[in-house]
């Protein structure tokens, strides 16, 4: 079975995170739930608040589809557009969430290291 990495998506659709690529998060202690709901405690919000600020702050996101089913999920996550998270906590998720690069991009960066 193909492995995270091992090739590039097809019809734009990312494979799911191999069990490798999960078990090396875990023993690099990167736990993307665990920082989020540590930045949520720390901004007295949800933690989908945090999810959703953090991916408005990305440079590439123009906007973010929610799947509200109630109206409080709703007001929850229409809240998420005036958090403002800081420098360290945008680093903190960006670390925790990062994934290695596929190949080619692995060999060519460790090549130009």
């Amino acid at each position: 079975m193909p492995q995270l990495g091992d090739h590039a998506p097809r019809n734009g659709h990312h494979p799911q995170p191999s069990i490798r690529l999960r078990a090396r998060r875990r023993t690099e202690g990167c736990s993307p739930p665990r920082h989020r709901n540590e930045v949520a405690s720390g901004q007295g919000c949800t933690a989908s608040q945090v999810s959703l600020a953090w991916l408005l702050a990305q440079p590439a996101v123009s906007s973010v589809v929610v799947g509200a089913r109630t109206l409080e999920q709703l007001a929850d996550n229409l809240d998420a557009a005036t958090l403002e998270l800081t420098a360290d906590e945008r680093c903190l998720l960006n670390q925790a969430s990062e994934v290695p690069a596929a190949y080619p991009y692995r060999s060519v960066m460790t090549a130009m290291r």
